[in-house]
């Protein structure tokens, strides 16, 4: 496993560290499935109790690396893959018996936003954001985002967030529901801390089971998952989506044309 996915662990809780902090851990096609590879085999493990997604940096992660796509000639192919191995993490995750806390320790972009929402629970440094951002590129959204924020905070606002691209500040997520602790940065990590120790001190059984019964509302996540990964392979063919690309390198706005 390459180092942009770091697993720790201490008394029986493992931290998967997202760990390209130069590219803001943006989501190459190696670090997604390094990524799933991580949680599948942690979900195995009777040893441990507890899984906390972090990443390193001043970011969680920025979602896809636009670098790796504007290098890419075969998009759609490229989407199609990295989807594929998005999604299986985002499946195992909800499947696994131990619970995730996401720790958005800063920023959270694109498919990172899929991925924290798919999350069991999610404390925010109110240094982090979050926001879609594929549409600001011209690209469908991913990693489970259509499925998981609609019930989350809300179809009416999930909508405005997904369509405009809109920030949401950390403290404004918490109103909503979307994460369920905010601390300073200098108290962070003590609030990851403190979370951690309270779903510790409960049986692991119980916890299981708990995480079992949930998982019957997710009953059509496979599926919807099916139908995300072929609407952004589609969109990754477009004009707009090239022009998207551009314009994010050029530091400019971009001007699409519906092609």
């Amino acid at each position: 496993m390459s180092q942009s996915i770091v697993v720790e662990e201490q008394n029986s809780v493992a931290q998967v560290l997202l760990n390209r902090p130069d590219r803001l851990n943006a989501f190459s096609l190696g670090m997604a499935e390094d990524f799933w590879n991580a949680l599948r085999k942690l979900a195995s493990r009777k040893d441990i109790r507890l899984v906390v997604l972090r990443g390193a940096g001043r970011a969680f992660s920025a979602g896809g690396d636009i670098k790796a796509m504007h290098e890419t000639e075969d998009l759609p192919a490229f989407f199609w893959d990295i989807s594929q191995a998005i999604h299986e993490a985002v499946l195992t995750m909800r499947r696994m018996p131990q619970p995730v806390i996401a720790a958005c320790n800063g920023p959270v972009s694109g498919v990172a936003f899929g991925i924290v929402s798919a999350c069991d629970l999610r404390v925010a440094s109110t240094t982090a954001t979050f926001h879609a951002g594929t549409t600001r590129l011209g690209l469908a959204p991913n990693g489970g985002l259509t499925y998981f924020l609609p019930r989350l905070i809300g179809r009416g606002i999930a909508e405005k967030l997904i369509l405009t691209g809109e920030k949401v500040s950390a403290e404004q997520a918490l109103q909503w529901g979307l994460v369920n602790k905010v601390a300073t940065p200098d108290d962070f990590d003590a609030a990851v801390e403190e979370m951690t120790q309270a779903l510790l001190t409960r049986a692991p059984f119980s916890q299981e089971k708990f995480k079992w019964l949930l998982r019957s509302d997710d009953r059509d996540l496979a599926e919807h998952l099916d139908r995300e990964q072929d609407a952004i392979s589609q969109s990754a063919s477009t004009e707009d989506f090239r022009e998207g690309i551009r314009a994010f390198v050029e530091k400019r706005k971009p001007h699409f044309s519906g092609k």
